[in-house]
């Protein structure tokens, strides 16, 4: 965490595990920026929601949710996609969807708070 200072905190949204992962010193962060990051693993296995969204949350400064939604074999599909998009309808009540687009190094999935 030296080289990609940021704070990891686990917690439920909407009854799905997530982990936040912020840009060390909040007030840093880009305000009202947040990203929701699948991570890797084909629905089979976590191998990213720590590796991929630490530099993610410290370089851009944004505010990374990690859905840790459930895994097959255990929970077949839809199981995965079902927790996927109960975590997006949550955070649409508090934030704004826009575009994310890696490309330019600016992820933001979801803008400044609704008013």
């Amino acid at each position: 965490m030296r080289k990609y200072p940021v704070t990891i905190e686990s917690g439920v949204i909407a009854g799905v595990q997530v982990r936040t992962i912020k840009p060390a010193g909040s007030s840093r962060a880009v305000s009202g920026r947040i990203l929701i990051d699948l991570h890797g693993g084909g629905f089979l296995f976590d191998s990213g929601s720590l590796t991929e969204n630490v530099p993610i949350a410290a370089l851009t400064q944004t505010t990374v949710v990690a859905v840790l939604y459930r895994l097959a074999p255990e929970h077949p599909f839809p199981a995965a996609v079902d927790d996927v998009v109960t975590v997006y309808k949550e955070m649409l009540k508090t934030y704004s969807a826009s575009i994310s687009d890696f490309t330019a190094h600016r992820p933001a999935p979801f803008s400044r708070p609704r008013r």
